[in-house]
């Protein structure tokens, strides 16, 4: 009797593990799935060229997500510094308040019309970092 009653137990354990195993298992496949799907983002292709007095001087052709700012992709492909919210130095190559020369970001030719943290980039985006003299 008393090894019936443990067989019994040992069988009820082992279908109780065995179900809540599974049900972990299902759990952690919605999850995976749900974060994968999140994550995914449509890449884009954008291009960064660094100019120094009207010279190319460094050009990347980057793919991102369009979740993405210019500063992020300046951050992730170039060294650079910045203070106050304002690019200081890319690549060792620094403004000069004395020459005012400063750091200026164009997209397709534009002028930027707002900080490079607050600007998303779109596909086919030529963006343009000039260290030029300010007159």
């Amino acid at each position: 009797m008393k090894k019936r009653l443990l067989l019994l137990s040992a069988l009820s354990f082992l279908i109780i593990a065995t179900g809540c195993g599974a049900e972990q298992t299902s759990s952690t496949n919605s999850s995976t799935i749900s974060s994968s799907s999140s994550t995914e983002k449509k890449h884009i292709n954008v291009t960064i060229t660094l100019i120094e007095d009207a010279k190319e001087i460094s050009s990347k052709n980057i793919t991102t997500t369009k979740d993405q700012t210019v500063m992020d992709i300046l951050k992730k492909n170039f060294d650079t510094k910045e203070k106050d919210g304002f690019v200081t130095e890319i690549n060792g190559k620094s403004q000069d308040k004395e020459k005012n020369k400063y750091w200026m970001y164009y997209i397709n030719n534009k002028e930027a019309s707002k900080g490079a943290s607050d600007t998303k980039v779109n596909s086919g985006d030529k963006i343009e970092w000039r260290l030029n003299e300010l007159k």
